[in-house]
């Protein structure tokens, strides 16, 4: 038997069963799902950051699936992060100029 321990996707466990293995699964309380939600979130991202250019989109949606829900989990409306993000870049900016900080040093 091999131990996962980790956050699935809803139909996760009939796939398992169709391949004619047993899936022991439980479902998480609240407080363990957000938990469990930050840690897929590290998961889909690591798996975005070495994906190849073909895999990109699908990484995406999964970084994307396991954001709505924390979203949700949080009860986070998506127009209110929408929002937040805005005021962010009018005060920080944006990504779309490439810059990339190579070191600041102190005035002497």
């Amino acid at each position: 038997m091999k131990e996962y321990n980790k956050l699935i996707r809803d139909r996760i466990g009939e796939t398992i069963e169709k391949d004619g293995r047993i899936a022991i699964i439980r479902t998480l309380e609240t407080q363990e799902y957000q938990v469990e939600l930050k840690k897929k979130l590290i998961e889909e991202v690591n798996e975005l950051l070495s994906a190849q250019n073909d895999a990109i989109i699908e990484e995406m949606a999964d970084v994307y699936e396991v954001l709505e829900h924390l979203l949700a989990v949080y009860g986070i409306k998506e127009e209110d992060l929408l929002i937040v993000k805005a005021k962010k870049a009018q005060i920080k900016g944006k990504f779309r100029k490439r810059l990339f900080l190579v070191e600041v040093k102190e005035n002497e």
